[in-house]
């Protein structure tokens, strides 16, 4: 369940960057003037490439070319932040971000399938993902407010069923992006298609590219949509490899969870690079700290047959598609360790998640987890339903559902970054299963799409 965000400087750059950058880099919108006041003059010397889309994509392309090619590589990158937010109840004091920085080091060690990545961020949160082939591992280390010197250590383990395609992990852009994207989405292509003629038009038409003395690239462009201006700058050096990304957003977002508050915020992202002949193999072991707080093993599911091995209960899907919406996403999820929070060890459960090609808002999807009904109590979903059915606010049938017997308690949730979420708690005898739809789709049409995965 989602809730509306409380007003407070960190959470609100937290939901901009999510949002409003899929907003505008993901859903078209107006291209307007090139010329950003915020971005330092070009040396007078530089030429001016032809403005034609096929230039800033073709510039685009060889970046991402470059860092494929890439040897044994050590990169070490500098995102910094800053920026304001005002409006109704928000006070002097809350109002500025500050200045942020935040300090990573990425190896590369394409040919090997191998990557790892640590992030220091100024309140001490250390994070650290180390992938090899098929398997990432992920280290999140921040200081408990209650004690300055103790950690709170989560650890995350995700199994894939490829090897990536392009890079074992992907360059590390800071707030540039969103927060679980890299420098290839940039400009919303997602690492599976960026460098496509139709993204970068559709996202970035109009953009310029100016030829540097160092024989390096300045890509610059600007783009409007729901009331909001994003500029950016991205310089390439002479080998094509991303040197620093200039990014900024100001405006009064027209609809969303940030609606009517003026925002304004900048973003550096600045890169260094260091060759190497070899990594070792104990440059990419990630141990498992003693104290660990909480452990995640994710397992991926193939999209069209989501069948969960580790699974020991029923499983069930709308199939591998349902109107417009496609499954996305198919994960298997288990926690390892007591982490505090109402789960319990060995809880698991399987994540789908289905989205629309177009979609206006990044929380435009119907989301199924499925759980077992023995490992874990069921009667706190219950309990809620109830309470929602005594109310008057939910109703609950008894009917047939996916060939078997079915309680189906099904009412809105509110106060979501949707007006309202539409959702069902359904138990089934070998499962519970809970559908959210955070989309403009027929709750009925979901509801009959239920099926077992055969």
């Amino acid at each position: 369940m989602r809730y509306r965000l409380s007003i407070s400087p960190t959470i609100l750059l937290r939901a901009l960057l999510a949002g409003l950058v899929f907003v505008l880099v993901g859903c078209g919108g107006n291209t307007v003037s090139t010329t950003a006041t915020s971005v330092p003059e070009s040396d007078p010397t530089a030429s001016i490439a032809e403005f034609a889309d096929s230039a800033f994509e073709e510039a685009w392309a060889a970046s991402l070319a470059a860092l494929e090619a890439l040897g044994p590589t050590r990169v070490n990158i500098i995102g910094s932040i800053q920026g304001r937010v005002g409006g109704s109840g928000i006070s002097p004091e809350q109002s500025e971000f500050g200045s942020e920085t935040q300090e990573a080091e990425q190896l590369l060690d394409i040919s090997g399938s191998r990557a790892r990545l640590t992030v220091r961020s100024p309140d001490g949160t250390v994070e650290t993902t180390v992938v090899i082939g098929k398997e990432r591992m992920s280290t999140r280390s921040t200081k408990s407010s209650s004690q300055a010197t103790s950690q709170f250590v989560t650890v995350d383990r995700y199994i894939s069923l490829e090897l990536p395609q392009d890079l074992p992990l992907p360059l590390w852009a800071g707030n540039a992006v969103g927060p679980t994207e890299g420098y290839a989405d940039l400009f919303g292509g997602g690492a599976s298609d960026v460098g496509h003629a139709g993204d970068v038009e559709r996202v970035m038409l109009g953009g310029r590219v100016e030829r540097q003395p160092d024989g390096g690239m300045k890509l610059t462009w600007e783009h409007g949509a729901k009331g909001i201006i994003s500029t950016g700058t991205l310089w390439l050096g002479p080998d094509n490899l991303p040197a620093r990304i200039e990014t900024a957003i100001q405006g009064r977002p027209e609809e969303g969870e940030l609606e009517g508050f003026d925002l304004e915020y900048a973003v550096t992202v600045e890169y260094t690079y260091q060759s190497l002949t070899a990594f070792s193999d104990s440059d990419f072991v990630l141990e498992i700290p003693e104290n660990a707080n909480l452990e995640i093993v994710v397992h991926e599911l193939a999209l069209d047959r989501p069948w969960a091995e580790q699974a020991d209960w029923g499983r069930y899907w709308l199939g591998r598609q349902v109107g417009e919406w496609s499954l996305a996403r198919a994960e298997h999820m288990i926690y390892k360790v007591n982490p505090g929070f109402g789960a319990q060890p060995h809880d698991e459960h399987i994540s789908l998640i289905y989205r629309r090609s177009e979609a206006t808002n990044p929380n435009e999807t119907i989301q199924l987890t499925i759980e077992p009904l023995s490992d874990r109590p069921i009667e706190g979903p219950r309990d809620f339903a109830e309470q929602r059915v005594a109310s008057g606010d939910w109703v609950c049938r008894e009917m047939a559902l996916a060939g078997r017997s079915a309680t189906v308690y099904s009412g809105v949730l509110e106060g979501g970054a949707n007006d309202h979420i539409d959702t069902f708690y359904i138990f089934l005898p070998d499962a519970f299963v809970n559908i959210q739809l955070w989309a403009p789709v027929d709750p009925q049409l979901v509801l009959e799409s239920l099926s077992p995965v055969d």
